[in-house]
C-alpha cells in the first residue's frame, strides 16, 4: 500500500499564483493515480486567494486570521491525515515526476523521515539560470558538510519538502518561534535528532523569482544564509518577524519588468 501525501499550502494574498499551483499538483496526482489530500490555508489574505482555490471541489481551505507560515503549516499538518506531509509554498508549480522520486527515496530508506529539493524560478530571465544553478549547488555543499562531515543538522526548503507524519509528530510540528525566516532550517535541525533528513537536486519544483526583484538576490542570499548558520548554531531564530507586502514601488516596478508575468491561472481542473 503507497502511503497518502497530505499537499499543505498556506498562502497569503497568492491570487495570482494559487490557480497554477493547485493545477499542477492535481495534475502530478492525475498522473501517478496518487491517494492524496490537498489543504490550502488561507493566512489573513485581503485579495482572492480564498475565492480561487474554493472553486477547486477536490482541495479543503482552512482558515489561518493569525499571521506567519509556521502557524499555517501547523493548522494544515493537525487537520490531516496523510502518513506523509508535504509543504509547498503557493505560488510553486510542481514538475511531472515528483510523486516518482519521493516515493522512490522513502522506499530505498526506512530511516528516512523528510526529503527536500531545490527550487527554480519560471518567471526570471534566462541570464539568471546560471546564477540559481550555482546557489542551488551552494544548498547541496551545505547539505553535505552540515549533515554529513559536521553531523549537526540537514536542509530543507520550506517550500519544498516532505516528511513523515510520525515524525512530525515526535518533534511537536512546525515552530511557532519562527515567523518567516529560519522555519525550514529549525525543521530540518530537529528532524535530523529522530532519522534521516535528505537534500537532493532530483527533487526540485518551479517557483516565482518576484522576491528576488522585489529584496534583491544578494539581499536575500545574505539574509538566508546568515539565518541558516544562526538556526544551526544557536537553536533560534536571527529575524523574528518579518512583514509580507506584495506592493511594489517604482523601483521594484522596475526590476519586474526583467520578469515574466504569473502564467494564466487554468480553469480545466475545477
Amino acid at each position: 500500500m503507497r502511503p497518502k501525501i497530505s499537499f499543505i499550502i498556506p498562502a497569503h494574498n497568492e491570487e495570482n499564483y494559487i490557480g497554477n499551483c493547485l493545477d499542477s499538483v492535481l495534475k502530478e496526482i492525475s498522473r501517478e493515480n496518487y491517494p492524496a489530500e490537498i489543504i490550502v490555508i488561507d493566512n489573513n489574505s485581503s485579495d482572492k486567494t480564498k475565492k480561487i482555490a474554493s472553486g477547486y471541489p477536490n482541495v479543503k481551505i482552512l482558515n489561518e486570521p493569525v499571521m506567519g507560515k509556521p502557524r499555517a503549516c501547523q493548522r494544515g499538518f493537525l487537520e490531516s491525515r496523510g502518513e506523509l506531509v508535504c509543504n509547498i509554498d503557493a505560488d510553486v508549480i510542481m514538475p511531472a515526476g515528483w510523486i516518482k522520486v519521493v516515493t522512490k527515496e522513502f522506499k530505498k530508506n526506512p530511516e528516512l523521515v523528510c526529503l527536500s529539493g531545490p527550487h527554480k524560478f519560471y518567471d526570471t530571465p534566462k541570464s539568471f539560470r546560471l546564477l540559481n544553478s550555482s546557489y542551488n549547488l551552494a544548498i547541496y555543499a551545505t547539505y553535505i558538510s552540515v549533515r554529513h562531515i559536521l553531523k549537526i543538522g540537514s536542509v530543507t526548503q520550506g517550500g519544498n519538502f516532505i516528511a513523515k507524519r510520525e515524525a512530525l509528530e515526535k518533534i511537536g510540528g512546525f515552530n511557532h518561534r519562527f515567523n518567516f525566516y529560519g522555519d525550514d532550517t529549525d525543521i530540518a535541525a530537529r528532524l535530523h535528532k529522530i532519522g534521516d533528513v535528505k537534500f537532493t537536486l532530483n527533487l526540485p519544483v518551479e517557483s516565482s523569482g518576484r522576491r528576488l526583484a522585489k529584496e534583491g538576490v544578494l539581499n536575500i542570499a545574505f539574509r538566508y544564509s546568515l539565518e541558516y548558520f544562526w538556526v544551526v548554531l544557536f537553536d533560534k531564530p536571527l529575524h523574528k518577524t518579518y512583514k509580507v507586502d506584495n506592493r511594489f514601488n517604482k523601483n521594484q516596478q522596475l526590476k519586474m519588468a526583467f520578469f515574466k508575468k504569473p502564467r494564466a491561472t487554468s480553469k480545466t481542473s475545477r
